[in-house]
């Protein structure tokens, strides 16, 4: 999905949310691989808009970069699905 489509549907879920008096989370999956101008992007926008921002991820895996070989045996028991 492209980063328009997302913020417009981030719009209307938070126009919503809005309009009926709830609060709204936002939840970022992070697999520790995204552009830095990616991460700053959703930081911007989730001040501007005060978001309430998570960062969620597995981190076993943090350390690994886009594009690493990343063999089964060395992943944790948990990660061999």
């Amino acid at each position: 999905m492209e980063w328009g489509i997302r913020v417009v549907v981030l719009h209307l879920v938070r126009s919503v949310a809005g309009r009926l008096g709830k609060g709204f989370d936002a939840v970022f999956i992070d697999h520790y691989m995204h552009f830095e101008e990616t991460i700053e992007f959703v930081r911007r926008v989730a001040g501007e808009w005060e978001l309430r921002l998570y960062f969620k991820g597995n981190e076993r895996l943090r350390g690994y970069r886009y594009g690493d070989v990343v063999k089964v045996d060395f992943l944790d028991p948990r990660d061999k699905i």
